[in-house]
């Protein structure tokens, strides 16, 4: 991709990025408002265990799906994309269907479970195999280059049907975390229906395939993707699910706004990593270490700088940001927020270091991060909620998340003789790597 075509491009996801940040923001500002501390506290519970139970179906599926579509581009070969396809479809549906029966029998028969948590679980299931398709859907637009329409589902049409919904029922009926759960699968059902008409638009022709007899070996990178993909989710979730074991549900709501408002930080590393995954691949598979560099110097300096306003603004005036946009019940998230927005930023300086590794098929590397990043997490969390509640779940993230960042960084410098972080000189072992 040319670098003014990158740039544009990267405008273009950028202000999709905003537009769903900002939606998500005023879908989290609704129903923090409306269902107050506690309530909203169950429903953040509830999200989490889903996110965590999604982990085999969402974690690796999307990105193997990004790789292997842009390798087949590539080299005009879609017997990967075909196989992966058809055993995907036969093992969500397994999936789902075991889940769905062991989880509804525990929640039934588990007497001691909150009521409210257990009947906003049992029907929030469905979110498991919606979620699935949806960000698959996704993946398949980008990885053929349509990096933009393959965003559009997932970051704007999902969340505004939310937040319409949310707002037409608080007008009416009024909402509780049950009610809230049934809107979000009603949401994701309309962003596939929106999704399926792109992709069946796009592959209205079929794929070209050109060897259907060989063996795939596109699922022999779906295992550590799948562990990649879900330690992520595990180490985005694992503050949740412990504030929600070792503390209340007001100080889960409390605690989820602060994360919420924290994310800001960071949306520039998510819109642009959405472009940078197929290009990684391409760029690996031609060999092209120089523009692989380039590229990844680029997009850091770039995800760095738009990181800095929010981070500003959240550390001098959150307070207000908090009392103003959620109510005072919520003001004692401040210090929280402080601690996540600086971690966030850490997170940006460090580039695409993540993308880099598993577009370039060096997936163990960063399971291998995220497994000690994870554990650290977990270890810091058990240790400082009980004595510090929310600002020690927010340190144990920001802890975890550096962590994380300088092992992947060095695994990159090994394994590809790549500097991430754009604003670092590229050392002289980098560059006699470009010149053999």
């Amino acid at each position: 991709m040319k670098k003014d075509k990158f740039l544009r491009t990267s405008c273009f996801s950028l202000l999709i990025k905003i537009a769903n940040t900002l939606m998500m923001f005023f879908v989290g500002v609704s129903l923090a408002r409306v269902l107050g501390p506690g309530d909203y506290g169950v429903y953040v519970f509830v999200m989490a265990i889903i996110m965590i139970l999604s982990i085999p179906v969402i974690a690796g599926m999307p990105n193997l799906f990004v790789r292997e579509i842009a390798k087949a581009r590539t080299n005009n070969d879609w017997y990967n994309v075909i196989y992966i396809s058809k055993w995907s479809v036969k093992i969500l549906a397994i999936y789902c269907f075991v889940v769905t029966i062991v989880f509804a029998l525990v929640c039934l028969t588990y007497s001691s479970f909150d009521y409210t948590v257990k009947w906003s679980l049992v029907p929030g299931l469905l979110i498991i195999p919606l979620l699935a398709i949806l960000l698959t859907q996704g993946a398949t637009l980008r990885g053929t280059g349509l990096v933009l329409s393959g965003q559009v589902p997932a970051n704007l049409i999902n969340p505004a049907c939310f937040l319409i919904l949310i707002l037409m029922l608080t007008k009416t009926t009024g909402l509780t975390p049950q009610v809230t759960i049934l809107l979000k699968i009603l949401s994701l059902f309309i962003a596939i229906l929106i999704s399926t008409i792109l992709v069946v638009k796009y592959f209205k022709g079929g794929f070209c395939c050109t060897n259907t007899n060989r063996k795939s070996t596109a699922l022999n990178s779906l295992f550590s993707l799948t562990l990649i993909g879900g330690f992520q989710l595990i180490l985005d979730n694992t503050d949740i699910l412990l504030l929600g074991w070792l503390a209340s549900n007001e100080e889960v709501g409390v605690y989820r706004v602060a994360v919420q408002v924290a994310t800001l930080v960071v949306f520039g590393l998510h819109s642009i990593n959405q472009i940078l995954q197929p290009q990684f691949a391409k760029l690996y598979a031609n060999k092209d270490y120089q523009g692989l560099q380039k590229l990844a110097t680029l997009s850091s300096k770039l995800i760095f700088a738009i990181a800095i306003p929010p981070v500003l603004i959240l550390t001098t005036g959150g307070d207000f940001l908090i009392e103003f946009c959620f109510g005072s019940s919520y003001k004692s998230g401040t210090t929280a927020l402080a601690i996540l927005a600086f971690g966030q930023l850490i997170n940006a300086s460090f580039g695409s270091v993540g993308s880099l590794l598993n577009m370039t098929g060096n997936e163990n590397d960063t399971l291998k991060g995220m497994v000690i990043a994870v554990v650290v997490n977990m270890v810091l969390n058990i240790l400082l909620i009980p004595h510090f509640g929310i600002e020690g779940a927010a340190f144990s993230t920001v802890i975890s998340c550096f962590f994380w960042n300088v092992i992947l960084r060095n695994s990159v410098r090994r394994r590809l003789g790549i500097e991430s972080c754009g604003w670092l000189p590229r050392s002289l072992s980098t560059a006699k790597f470009y010149s053999k």
